[in-house]
């Protein structure tokens, strides 16, 4: 179905033909990108397996068959993207000091913008600066100054 002959020449490719063929093009090239952020010997591994796949299905000429196979496609694609994902965290994590090791130093939070109070003494009138950052006493919403309220006289409704 994806091919019809003609009298004269040689024969004629369907719009379906070169739209699946538009749509493997995009979604191999998609698989490349996808694996782009891996190591070098691990990207050329995937990156292999990934032709092998598409070359296996290279002169399948039934429309409905490469349909399906692009659809088999998409969801490999989005396993492939969770394994990339998952392999460039336990890259970033191998980078940096081992936890197991005692080569893990806790972050110091004293010097933390929570921790310290402001050095601004405009800030600081009172002495009684809150380092987390809360205004007044008690709960948040109440405080010792009370609310102005405004003035909405003429103001339309709707």
């Amino acid at each position: 179905m994806g091919v019809t002959k003609r009298a004269l020449g040689p024969e004629v490719k369907s719009l379906q033909y070169f739209l699946n063929r538009t749509a493997v093009l995009n979604q191999y090239r998609e698989f490349l990108r996808t694996t782009k952020p891996l190591a070098s010997d691990v990207r050329l591994d995937v990156r292999r397996q990934i032709r092998a796949g598409f070359d296996a299905c290279r002169f399948e000429e039934d429309e409905r068959r490469v349909s399906l196979l692009l659809r088999q496609a998409r969801d490999q694609m989005k396993m492939v993207s969770d394994l990339v994902d998952t392999a460039v965290a336990q890259q970033r994590s191998g980078d940096e000091h081992d936890w197991k090791k005692g080569e893990w130093n806790a972050a110091d939070t004293t010097d933390t913008w929570m921790d310290a109070a402001s050095e601004d003494k405009a800030d600081n009138k009172d002495g009684k600066e809150d380092v987390k950052g809360r205004v007044g006493t008690g709960w948040p919403w109440k405080s010792s100054k009370g609310t102005e309220k405004l003035d909405l006289e003429g103001i339309k409704r709707r």
